[in-house]
């Protein structure tokens, strides 16, 4: 039997497929940019209702330094703002020859500085040292606008991974740098995103994982690791707010406020929400998990009670 013959095509729509599917491993290849606004609209077409936000301008003005001027004989780093406040800001270092070695040198700077507009409101320009050569500066204004409108592929994978954790329920898995388990009910969105993006020349991949006793063993353990990862860091969080309670009313400490408090409950809703989900999934238990994240609720809980109390 040849290798072609062995393959068996199956229909991911077939009932009988389904009915043995566990979820697949997603992952994707990403684009260098992409106009954000255009975005907008295809995943508006595909009733996508996780979208990106705008490009940020710290984001637009380092991925436009990085692409004009980091190079072999170049690099582009984090520097002081030429205006001297603590606003994003990046130096231009060209490799020179240094008392006969050769070592990389600041050269000039381009920071972001925020200006009120005549007719109210505020924008954001692009400043620079006064070492900075003119074409440079007349290069890096003229771009900052079009890279203001467009998403790079750190913006992009950001979101994706928020939308597949967030809105599908995903997962990593696993061993796999960059991919992520998603249950079947997930797969609906996944492929309509997956059709939303094709255009732009993003590749979503999708591997069906069937159900079985070793797609079992994966999947629970990148629950487990991916949920305990959250507790420990709630955790560390729980630590920290008890601490602070305990010296509020001294000088130079700091109140918690209600939000953070909030923000944290609904952290642990939302991990307990993944455990049952993936209990329900794979027939499984996970009540460790369940029992770990439960402390913290009732502990948060009494931390928001002291705080309402006060």
């Amino acid at each position: 039997m040849s290798g072609k013959e062995a393959i068996v095509w199956v229909d991911e729509n077939d009932p009988v497929f389904q009915k043995h599917l566990a979820g697949a491993s997603v992952s994707w290849v990403l684009i260098k940019e992409i106009l954000h606004e255009e975005l907008l609209d295809a995943l508006k077409a595909a009733q996508i209702q996780f979208l990106p936000d705008p490009c940020s301008p710290a984001s637009a003005l380092h991925r436009l330094m990085m692409d004009l001027y980091a190079e072999r004989s170049c690099i582009v780093r984090p520097a002081p703002n030429p205006k001297g406040t603590k606003k994003p800001a990046y130096a231009v270092l060209p490799r020179q020859d240094l008392n006969e070695r050769m070592a990389f040198v600041e050269k000039w700077i381009a920071g972001l500085d925020t200006v009120s507009l005549p007719q109210g409101g505020t924008d954001t320009i692009v400043v620079f040292s006064a070492d900075a050569p003119p074409d440079a500066r007349e290069d890096v204004e003229a771009a900052f606008p079009d890279y203001l409108q467009k998403l790079g592929s750190e913006e992009l994978s950001v979101w994706l991974v928020s939308l597949v954790k967030g809105l599908l329920g995903g997962v990593p898995v696993v061993g796999g740098s960059g991919s992520y388990f998603v249950a079947p009910e997930g797969l609906v969105v996944w492929r309509r995103l997956k059709k939303a993006l094709e255009p732009f020349g993003i590749r979503c991949y999708e591997i069906p994982a069937m159900k079985s006793s070793s797609a079992l063993e994966a999947i629970v353990d990148s629950v487990r690791i991916y949920v305990e990862k959250a507790a420990k860091d709630l955790e560390a969080d729980l630590i920290k707010y008890r601490a602070m309670k305990a010296q509020q009313g001294q000088p130079g400490t700091k109140s918690i406020q209600q939000r953070v408090l909030d923000e944290r409950m609904r952290k642990i809703t939302d991990q307990l929400d993944l455990v049952e989900k993936y209990e329900s999934l794979l027939d499984t238990s996970l009540g460790s998990l369940r029992a770990d994240l439960g402390e913290l609720q009732i502990g948060f809980g009494k931390l928001a009670m002291l705080e309402m109390a006060q």
